[in-house]
């Protein structure tokens, strides 16, 4: 679902944005398009994680649709300890790998972790999922 703004040329994702703002006073037109996507939908699924013995966390997932992938890792009480981007990947089983440091490059203590897959086609459209993380020392 998108939205037009012919005065202006713009257009957004009814299904990632909650609005859309606009400062001119004068007569606007809009038109608000339906369609049936062409491709896959965009799923994200089979997320999984292992702590390896070389001091890192390989999280696994699988794509429906090729998507801009992140990851956000945080602690049990969601505040966020590290950003893993992981940049544009193709649909079929990726991997990210957490080196078990904070963004300060410390080393996080045992405990259980979060962590947040969000994946992005060029289209707009975004998906998450959520995964634990069990951290041994």
């Amino acid at each position: 679902i998108r939205l037009y703004d012919q005065a202006a040329g713009k257009s957004v994702n009814l299904r990632t944005v909650h609005g859309y703002e606009y400062t001119d006073t004068a007569s606007r037109y809009f038109r608000i398009e339906v369609k049936q996507a062409a491709g896959k939908t965009l799923t994200v699924g089979g997320v999984s994680t292992q702590q390896a013995n070389g001091g890192q966390m390989a999280i696994s997932y699988t794509l429906s649709a090729d998507a801009a992938v992140d990851v956000q890792v945080r602690n049990i009480s969601g505040r966020l300890i590290r950003s893993i981007p992981c940049g544009e990947c193709s649909a079929g089983i990726n991997l990210a790998t957490w080196d078990l440091r904070n963004a300060s490059g410390a080393m996080v203590p045992s405990g259980m972790y979060l962590c947040t897959i969000t994946c992005r086609t060029e289209d707009g459209t975004q998906v998450s999922a959520i995964s634990t993380a069990r951290v041994s020392r």
